[in-house]
């Protein structure tokens, strides 16, 4: 399967990157109903901080240069040619979130665990539709 959706000259979105815009608007709606149904204390705009910020956290975590380095000198080593090296910033994503929650819960003062059960759905939804996007 061809990843580039559409290319204009020099710009090129690709499948997972629409699906990780549509996951982005898909959890937003599910946040706003599962803080409805929790009974939360957040207003519309505070669920939107919360998502962007927790986005923002995990594409920096994933993104960070030295752990892809790191992951890359690890994945030469074993003489891995398989690509591990592009997914070791996977899991430093999931901590750069969750490090976004906690924060968050702690500025808002919300208990952090009825936030995480808040967060659960739009996270269990979100891994395997980018995942289709990577096919």
């Amino acid at each position: 399967m061809h990843p580039v959706l559409i290319e204009i000259g020099p710009l090129s979105i690709r499948y997972y990157g629409l699906m990780y815009v549509l996951g982005i608007i898909a959890a937003i709606f599910l946040i706003r109903s599962e803080v409805r149904r929790k009974g939360l204390s957040l207003t519309d705009d505070d669920q939107t901080n919360l998502l962007l910020l927790t986005v923002f956290a995990g594409i920096i975590g994933a993104g960070s240069t030295i752990l892809r380095l790191i992951g890359r000198s690890i994945a030469n080593s074993c003489g891995d040619t398989s690509g591990l090296a592009r997914w070791v910033g996977h899991p430093w994503g999931v901590i750069g979130g969750t490090c976004a929650v906690f924060w968050f819960a702690r500025r808002k003062r919300i208990p952090v665990l009825r936030l995480m059960d808040v967060l659960a759905p739009p996270l269990i939804w979100a891994r395997p539709s980018v995942a289709l996007g990577i096919l």
